[in-house]
């Protein structure tokens, strides 16, 4: 419970609130945030799916280098 007596898990803050992200890019780079996140840059979890089977047709193919691979493992996090 917080403080008004009101349920936390529901109350958490902002910085835990999901963000409902739009970006198509099946290919990124990974960086890390240093600031909230921004919408347009932040993938669906349908992109997210169709990235990690485009990696692993590649990894299997070996038609990218390990680099590349743990980069973009990296940016699906």
């Amino acid at each position: 419970m917080n403080s008004d007596g009101g349920d936390m898990s529901n109350d958490e803050g902002a910085e835990n609130q999901a963000i409902k992200g739009y970006s198509r890019e099946i290919e990124k780079p990974y960086f890390r945030l240093t600031s909230a996140p921004d919408p347009s840059e932040v993938r669906p979890e349908i992109i997210l799916a169709e990235s990690l089977a485009m990696l692993k047709k590649k990894w299997d193919k070996k038609s990218s280098d390990y680099k590349y691979i743990d980069d973009q493992f990296r940016s699906l996090r």
